[in-house]
């Protein structure tokens, strides 16, 4: 069972969702942060890993119940796709600075070497025929376990 992390007495409000953890233990070993400070509400895994990989987001909760909404990521130009992929690069070294001792830094940094690694300029993106996943889909699709930036605690 994973966990989403919501804003505190959020029930029904759109946009609260914090974080993610695909587990009690990834979440217990690698947030910095009091319980009490946020909702924890724990998902199936199937909700967790289409949420992670951008083929579901979150609309609210109320009480132990999270509503979807179903998502479809598409690129249309390589731009668009490297304009993402620095993005999340960013939040990754952000991260890191203040979080390389806990236990999913290791992870964060395999995933940001391999993002560093993509070269955009020999795929085959265009409007005619789009990428049609996330960037974190993509990367699973490529074998690498991916790392959505909800899941930084």
């Amino acid at each position: 069972m994973a966990i989403f992390i919501f804003s505190k007495n959020s029930d029904n409000k759109l946009g609260c969702l914090f974080r993610i953890a695909s587990s009690q233990s990834v979440y217990d070993e690698n947030k910095s942060w009091q319980d009490d400070l946020y909702d924890l509400v724990t998902v199936e895994d199937i909700d967790y890993n289409a949420v992670k990989l951008g083929t579901k987001s979150v609309l609210f909760k109320n009480g132990d119940q999270v509503t979807y909404q179903n998502s479809e990521a598409s690129y249309v130009n390589k731009d668009s796709l490297t304009s993402d992929i620095n993005k999340v690069i960013l939040i990754i070294e952000e991260w890191l600075i203040n979080n390389n001792s806990k236990p999913f830094a290791s992870s964060v940094t395999t995933y940001l070497n391999y993002l560093k690694s993509i070269d955009v300029s020999s795929l085959t993106i265009t409007e005619e025929n789009p990428l049609n996943f996330s960037l974190e889909a993509y990367v699973e699709n490529q074998g690498i376990t991916s790392i959505h930036p909800l899941e930084l605690l």
